[in-house]
C-alpha cells in the first residue's frame, strides 16, 4: 500500500495496521491505514432450553457458537491524493455490502433471479482479526457506518470535495471456516 510515504503510512505499514478487506466473490479489495478507535470480539453460544414437566432445570441442548467482531477506525488523509483514494476505497467497501448479480440483456437491468453471489468477505488486521496462521476471516459484514468528519476539513478539486477524516464502524460476523472445537 505504499502510495503516500508520510509518517501515518510509515507506521501502518512498519506495524502492519492496515485494514483489509476483500470482496470473495470479485477478489476487490479496499485497505485502509487502520486507526482503531473501538474494538469488541463477542463470541455467544446458542442453546435450545426445554422446560418439561418434573425438572427444576431445562433439558439443554447445544446449537452453535457465534463470533461477531464489532470495531470502528478513523481513515485520515495527508493530501488530496490519498483523500481521493480513502473516497475511492471507501465507495469500495460500501458496494461489498451488496450481492453480485448477473447482467440483464438492457445494461443496468438487475434483479432477484439475476443473483450470482452473496456479499461474502474475507477480512484482517493484523492479529486481532485473523484466522490460522495469519489469514483473513471469512464472513459477512452485517453493517456499516460511514461518517466523514467534516470539522476536520476537506480537500477540494475542481469537482470534488473529498474529506481529511472519515469515521467507520463495522459489524462483522464470522463463518467458522477452519477446524473448531476444544482439544
Amino acid at each position: 500500500m505504499a502510495y503516500f510515504v508520510d509518517g501515518s503510512t510509515s507506521y501502518a505499514e512498519n506495524h502492519n495496521h492496515i485494514i483489509h478487506f476483500m470482496h470473495i466473490p470479485t477478489g476487490k479489495t479496499a485497505m485502509f491505514k487502520a486507526f482503531i478507535t473501538d474494538f469488541e470480539d463477542t463470541y455467544d453460544s446458542e442453546w435450545n432450553d426445554v422446560n418439561v414437566y418434573g425438572r427444576m432445570d431445562p433439558i439443554s441442548t447445544f446449537q452453535g457458537t457465534r463470533r461477531t467482531i464489532n470495531f470502528s477506525f478513523d481513515v485520515v488523509a495527508n493530501g488530496l491524493e490519498e483523500a481521493a483514494l480513502n473516497f475511492e476505497n471507501s465507495r469500495r467497501l460500501i458496494k461489498m455490502l451488496y450481492p453480485v448479480y448477473e447482467q440483464g440483456p438492457t445494461v443496468g437491468a438487475f434483479n432477484a433471479t439475476s443473483l450470482q453471489a452473496p456479499p461474502l468477505l474475507k477480512l484482517k488486521f493484523s492479529n486481532l482479526i485473523a484466522g490460522p496462521a495469519g489469514s483473513g476471516l471469512v464472513g459477512k459484514l452485517s453493517g456499516i457506518g460511514y461518517k466523514p468528519d467534516f470539522e476536520v476539513g476537506v480537500f477540494e478539486d475542481i469537482n470534488h470535495i473529498f474529506p481529511k477524516l472519515n469515521r467507520f464502524n463495522c459489524s462483522y460476523t464470522v463463518f467458522h471456516t477452519e477446524g473448531l472445537g476444544y482439544d
